[in-house]
């Protein structure tokens, strides 16, 4: 006999389901020694039980408890008093009488299993305990119970509370919404609907059963209720986002369907056990990869089930995504939507991991194929989300990725499974391939450990066919069956007896005849995922009555299954065989692939959002229709694909598209778009120069077409132009496109002509000579504000990065760092809206360059430590360079020269040759940069002289039209005893600038005019004087005059060469006005501040010079041994003797 004692709900006794007999006082009593679990004194319970004007004159007690005792009687449990105690107790163990215990028990059980993350072992016990709850703890004693009861009462709802918020996180974390919300929709859930897990429980339901109208109702209903988006809502939001790109957001983690198993195939995997172990060793071995190959039902998927299934609880955990027709990137789509479905669901995985808006923004160019996606930056932003992802994904333990259906992995796929494994490094994360062995598919190349299912053994299929018919086969059974199947698993399951005799069910898919059009419609549609049966339904032409007909024939058929909510082909070979015998009957194929290119044509044109894969789906079918379609359609088809594919970063599937729709004739807008994303897609890859080619061609196309010129010319003006030089083509092109957009005056237009006139503006201020600007050209500053002034404050943020980017760089040379910081702050909000990595890089750039030439030197090198996290977290093209130069000058600055050394001869060295063999045009500025550091390193170390011994004099020579190189030619020769040569060059630069009059006011000036400055001061030094020299000294002094309180930075950055009042002050001391020199030296040393020490070397040296000549021997001879000092100790030799010399000829 099996008895309860409930205290959940009403208080009772009840044996083999029959309630017996309980006065209300007895069973008050009752659960006061439940609640108590101690004994309780006969005068707590009589307070209890009674009032005080209501107690027996009699004992009352000893009633009640006999009562207890007769109910109770045959459960092994009493109540007992020990003599003389005047207590009562429960006696025996009640732990399993009392339902109140077990669900304490169970839901303390499943807090357990969910720390041992064995969620389905905690919603097991979770599910135990809600069967024990009928209703609120102690009822009878109705809202005044005793102290005891009262306590063990809100310890119950509290756990209560724990185990619906369990039960909610594991439905959801599990996808599983529909057991998860019938266990809550009993009394254990009462009342706690409001919860944010039990809400997001029910979100989810809605989302996938009634769509996404009723679940953007229900985040407003919740809105309101709350006030905020945030929370919970900004899950449900993130989750719908997904759900509205196509992802499907309601897989379990473990990415299996919860298929339920077909009789014919057994509980147990046969055959497989030597594969399963190699597999499960990978877990034990990570970082991995195995492939898995087998022909086609040998079992692949079945074992990569068995694998997520024993990794359910274990980590590290499996994920199987399978790969489907639908984009050269679906694979990596699928796992995408998985992992961070998956993040969204669980209410307990903490913070996003994409917690900026260039992640999320990442990740809606990945998932969306909605227009203004843009994959700019694409490539590294697109392998810093997915190492992101799978990074979180693999806390604690691990994970395994398994790719079924391998042999659809494309080129570009396999490409970046390597990138994606290089990027973890030795993180805990395996993959897994399972695939075809087709020799020539990409997956072939990448295979490392190989494991081969072969057809099973006699003793396999015996096992297998005993498990299925419950009874040992014969022998002759087993070779029958062999015989019939060739020991494929997917051909057992069609094993079937029928007197005596085995047979195989006849294939659905290779009957006589034609092509059921059903099959046929659903075959060319389902791309190995999902049949959509309206789809074929509408392609069909066929009413509702006559689809459920068809389609309730093609199931019994058992072509087609259906599978959690969904309709499949049983079996993908099936699939395949319906294609084939489709290729027989070329006419129907394209007639129903027109068919289904206008029903998804239709549904494009009505939806709200376009999902990843519909547009690459719609131009298959468009090339599959052929004839059926007239050539401008399906090259406007390939250009959408070309579009979708691109904006989700898969270039490589761009640019074929893009280049089937060139091939068709079609209209000017088609053939200009197909030549833009042509030139996007190979820009993408790292190919500039095609890509260049692609915008000219596309610029000529569209002569006539104002609007779409235009854009091709923003594409040609953002190539790459070396500083220094005028692009004459570009600026003519520019010019040309601003003309034709005389007269347009809408937001299109506007922002065109903003980001055509920041390219003009920027590229006409490029060159070192004004002698080579013309026309408009010779207006770049005055433009670039112009331009500034009429940006629109509502212009697409990507327009407003692009146009302030550009018109800064226009000012670079022209208006003072201070006149950009505003600017600069403007780049940042506009790069924080647009979520662009490549142009947050951009504006913390320009913030630190002016910074440092503003000689805020604290907040510059905060900015550069911020950038380096910018670049670690969102890497860009050249974006490590760019850190790697930033790293250098600092060096160079706080006087690491050894560190600094290491670098450039190194890492920077081989990067900048790598781009040199490859002829990229960043190359030659690259090497000019690298060049100003090692020049700088040199002239630091006192070692100048390894110019001449190396490639970088011919360098120089042939950078000569920039300024600043032979300022520095004559710094070297002026510093390695040189004189005459070091004059030759200080004077023919003087005269061919008109005294430096062409130097740009900011910018390179400050620089060149530093090191003019300094080679003046050192010929001065060696005795190398005379009226040319002092002219030229007091030029530069007089030019320097307004940057007093600015440091001097050479390149976009190359060096911080310091303060410029200490260069102004060499050229005063030079020109002999030793007052004003004096004066600049104290202004660099208060701009200083103790921050770099070779800089105070060469500070200390040039105002001891300054103080000696002015007769203060005292002072000047101080500084000089300082300098020496400070040169010894940091290895600067030239400096070191410079100050030796000075001390000793004035000892």
């Amino acid at each position: 006999m099996r008895f309860e004692i409930r205290v959940l709900g009403q208080i009772e006794v009840v044996a083999d389901g029959v309630v017996r007999p309980l006065h209300p006082q007895s069973a008050k009593a009752l659960s006061l020694l439940v609640a108590a679990g101690r004994p309780v004194s006969r005068s707590a319970l009589t307070e209890a039980l009674w009032e005080p004007s209501e107690i027996p004159a009699s004992d009352g007690i000893a009633p009640l408890i006999s009562r207890i005792k007769a109910a109770l009687a045959g459960s092994g449990v009493s109540v007992g008093s020990k003599r003389g105690s005047g207590t009562y107790a429960l006696d025996g163990d009640p732990r399993e009488l009392v339902d109140a215990y077990r669900f304490e028990r169970a839901v303390d059980e499943a807090v357990t299993s969910l720390r041992a993350g064995d969620d389905e072992g905690a919603f097991a016990a979770l599910s135990a305990a809600a069967a024990q709850w009928r209703g609120r703890p102690y009822a009878l004693w109705g809202d005044d119970p005793p102290a005891a009861c009262g306590d063990h009462a809100r310890r119950l709802e509290a756990a209560r509370v724990r185990l619906v918020r369990h039960v909610a996180e594991i439905g959801l974390r599990l996808a599983r919404y529909d057991e998860a919300t019938a266990l809550l929709a009993g009394p254990a859930g009462a009342g706690q609907g409001d919860d944010d897990h039990v809400w997001l429980l029910g979100f989810l339901r809605t989302l996938r059963d009634e769509g996404s109208s009723s679940a953007e109702e229900a985040i407003e209903r919740r809105r309101q209720l709350t006030g905020t988006y945030g929370g919970i809502l900004d899950r449900a939001l993130k989750l719908q986002k997904l759900h509205d790109d196509g992802i499907e957001v309601h897989r379990p983690p473990d990415g299996m369907d919860q298929d339920v198993r077909q009789p014919e195939v057994p509980e147990t995997m046969v055959g497989r056990d030597d594969d399963l172990r190699a597999l499960l060793t990978l877990r034990e071995r990570l970082p991995g990869l195995v492939a898995v190959e087998g022909a086609a039902g040998a079992g692949k998927s079945r074992l990569l089930a068995e694998l997520a299934r024993r990794s359910a609880i274990i980590r590290p955990h499996t994920v199987v995504v399978s790969c489907q027709a639908g984009g050269e990137l679906q694979p990596w789509r699928a796992l995408t939507g998985i992992l961070y479905a998956r993040l969204q669901r669980d209410p307990t995985t903490g913070d996003d991991p994409l917690d900026d808006r260039t992640s999320h923004g990442t990740l809606n160019d990945f998932t969306s194929a909605m227009p203004g996606s843009t994959a700019a930056e694409g490539h590294e932003r697109l392998l810093t989300l997915l190492a992101g992802l799978i990074r979180w994904a693999s806390r604690g333990g691990g994970l395994i990725i398994a790719f079924d259906n391998a042999e659809l992995l494309s080129s570009q796929a396999c490409d970046l499974l390597r990138e994606v494994r290089r990027e973890l490094g030795d993180l805990p994360v395996g993959f897994v391939l399972a695939g075809r062995p087709e020799p020539k598919a990409p997956w072939w190349q990448i295979r490392e450990v190989v494991r081969t299912l072969w057809p099973l053994d006699s003793p396999d299929v015996r096992a297998w066919l005993g498990e299925v018919w419950g009874r040992e086969p014969t022998d002759a059974e087993v070779s029958a069956a062999i015989r019939l199947t060739g020991g494929l698993p997917r051909r057992l399951c069609e094993v079937r007896e029928a007197g005596g005799d085995l047979y195989l069910l006849p294939d659905p898919t290779r009957r006589p005849g034609p092509v059921p059009p059903w099959l046929a419609a659903a075959a060319i549609t389902c791309g190995g995922g999902d049949i959509d049966a309206e789809l074929v339904a509408a392609m069909l032409g066929i009413d509702p009555a006559e689809a459920d007909r068809q389609l309730g024939a093609a199931v019994a058929s058992r072509a087609v299954l259906t599978h959690g909510g969904g309709l499949r082909f049983r079996y993908e070979l099936w699939r395949e065989d319906v294609l084939n015998a489709l290729a027989a009957d070329p006419g129907l194929a394209r007639r129903l692939n027109r068919k289904a290119f206008e029903v998804l044509d239709y549904r494009l044109r009505i939806a709200e959002r376009v999902t990843a894969d519909l547009p690459v789906r719609m131009a298959e079918h468009a090339r599959a229709a052929g004839s059926e379609m007239p050539e401008e359609r399906v090259a406007t088809a390939y250009l959408a694909a070309a579009r979708a594919e691109q904006a989700a970063f898969a270039n490589a599937s761009a640019e074929s598209w893009a280049r089937h729709g060139l091939r068709m004739r079609c209209s000017q807008a088609t053939h200009f778009g197909l030549l833009m994303v042509l030139g996007d897609a190979q820009g993408g890859q790292g190919d500039m120069h095609a890509a260049g080619e692609c915008y000219q061609e596309a610029y000529d196309v569209a002569a006539d077409l104002p609007l779409l010129r235009a854009q091709a010319a923003v594409r040609l003006a953002r190539r790459w132009s070396d500083p220094g030089q005028l692009d004459q083509q570009i600026l003519m092109l520019l010019d040309q496109a601003l003309d034709g957009l005389d007269g347009l005056a809408d937001d299109t237009a506007t922002d065109l002509r903003a980001q055509l006139s920041g390219h003009l503006a920027h590229k006409a201020t490029m060159a070192v000579s004004p002698d080579l600007l013309t026309g408009r050209s010779r207006q770049g500053p005055e433009l670039a504000r112009r331009t500034l002034r009429e940006l629109r404050p509502d212009a697409p943020a990507e327009v407003r990065c692009e146009v302030l980017n550009e018109c800064r760089w226009a000012l670079y040379d022209l208006a003072p760092p201070s006149a950009l910081l505003s600017i600069d702050e403007w780049l940042g909000e506009a790069a924080a809206d647009a979520g662009s990595a490549y142009f947050d890089s951009e504006a913390l750039m320009a913030l630190a360059l002016d910074q440092l030439r503003l000689g805020v030197l604290n907040p510059a090198f905060a900015t550069i430590e911020k950038h380096r996290r910018q670049i670690t977290r969102h890497p860009r093209p050249l974006g490590d360079w760019l850190q790697m130069t930033l790293d250098t000058l600092l060096d160079l600055w706080r006087g690491r020269f050894d560190q600094a050394e290491a670098r450039l001869f190194d890492e920077a060295d081989k990067i900048v040759s790598e781009l040199e063999t490859a002829n990229v045009p960043p190359a030659d500025t690259l090497r000019q940069t690298w060049d100003a550091q090692v020049y700088w390193l040199w002239r630091e170390r006192g070692e100048l002289a390894r110019i001449q011994q190396s490639d970088m004099a011919g360098r120089i020579e042939r950078h000569a039209f920039f300024p600043i190189w032979p300022a520095a030619m004559a710094l070297a020769l002026a510093e390695t005893g040189n004189p005459d040569e070091a004059m030759f060059w200080l004077t023919a630069l003087s005269d061919g600038t008109g005294g430096f009059a062409v130097f740009p006011p900011h910018g390179w000036g400050v620089p060149a005019l530093a090191l003019v400055a300094e080679a003046c001061g050192a010929l001065d030094e060696i005795g190398a004087t005379g009226e040319t020299l002092t002219a030229i000294a007091a030029r530069a002094s007089e030019l320097l005059d307004t940057h007093e309180r600015e440091m001097a930075l050479a390149g976009w950055p190359a060096v911080l060469m310091g303060p410029a009042a200490r260069f102004a002050g060499v050229a005063a001391t030079v020109a002999g006005d030793l007052p004003l020199a004096l004066r600049r030296f104290q202004v660099a040393a208060d701009l200083l501040e103790g921050f770099s020490p070779p800089q105070h070397a060469r500070l200390r040296h040039d105002h001891g010079r300054a103080l000696l000549l002015a007769g203060d021997m005292e002072q000047g001879l101080s500084a000089l041994r300082v300098a020496q000092r400070t040169a010894r100790d940091k290895g600067m030799v030239s400096l070191e003797a410079r100050a030796a010399r000075l001390i000793a000829e004035s000892g």
